[in-house]
């Protein structure tokens, strides 16, 4: 009887056993990528802090806080940022006390988000975009863009090809903190000057030219018939002081 109790025993020690190693084993949680772009008018660099693992310290980023620092103008890509609905702070170098914007949301998992800054350190604007990018050949002469208006330019802008008169298609008329899809606008090479597209930001009202920016001429690598761009670009629409400026960044990789 009582080598049947020993048995008995050990046999609910080894479940226990069992259980408690389950209970041990790492979940891995799905994960979300987000873009974030500093388009402050002020030139103020911004912190982002994703992963909430404490208050946010300069001196300290490297012990531990999960932070990165975006210059005006630039963006940061994060890959890894846990599903599901989180907050992330951006704190206004060098004031690493206070939160200068707490943005929350839903991110799905294996969603691409972009989180878009605008205005300035003491009166942040921001436009969110959950992303979804189009298959395009390599084969195919298309450029695939996404028009993203964050100027304090008082009327709606267009985006045009030079030496076209009308409009990209979809970038008629932008209004502040909007953007459109991500489009395929068809490029052929009489369309290119010498190694650059040049592309001009309008008032949608008048036609009168705001500014201008060019896109690198993408040339054939090994392997592939056309010579036109394909991968994603955003086209940022921002201002510096009274002046409108646009730039092209490139945070998706579909390569």
């Amino acid at each position: 009887m009582k080598r049947t109790n020993y048995y008995i025993l050990g046999l609910f020690a080894l479940i226990a056993l069992f259980v408690s190693c389950k209970k041990t084993e790492d979940v891995v949680k799905p994960t979300s990528s987000i873009t974030v772009y500093n388009g402050l008018t002020d030139g103020s660099a911004i912190f982002a802090n994703f992963y909430k693992t404490g208050k946010l310290d300069f001196s300290s980023i490297s012990n531990g806080i999960q932070s990165a620092s975006i210059a005006a103008g630039t963006y940061i890509l994060e890959k890894g940022v846990t599903s599901g609905t989180i907050p992330i702070d951006f704190y206004a170098y060098p004031d690493s006390a206070n939160v200068a914007l707490s943005v929350t949301r839903d991110y799905k998992p294996s969603g691409m988000y972009s989180i878009f800054l605008a205005g300035t350190r003491s009166a942040i604007d921001t436009l969110i975009t959950e992303d979804t990018i189009p298959v395009v050949p390599l084969t195919d002469s298309l450029l695939l863009i996404r028009a993203v208006n964050l100027s304090n330019f008082p009327v709606p802008v267009s985006v045009n090809i030079l030496g076209k008169t009308s409009p990209i298609p979809g970038c008629e008329s932008l209004k502040y903190k909007k953007a459109t899809v991500f489009l395929k606008v068809s490029v052929k090479r009489a369309d290119v000057s010498g190694d650059d597209l040049i592309l001009q930001i309008r008032n949608a009202a008048t036609g009168a030219l705001l500014t201008y920016t060019a896109v690198a001429w993408r040339h054939a690598a090994s392997g592939e018939s056309s010579s036109y761009m394909s991968k994603p670009a955003n086209l940022i629409i921002t201002s510096a002081g009274t002046n409108t400026v646009a730039k092209f960044i490139y945070p998706i990789k579909t390569q």
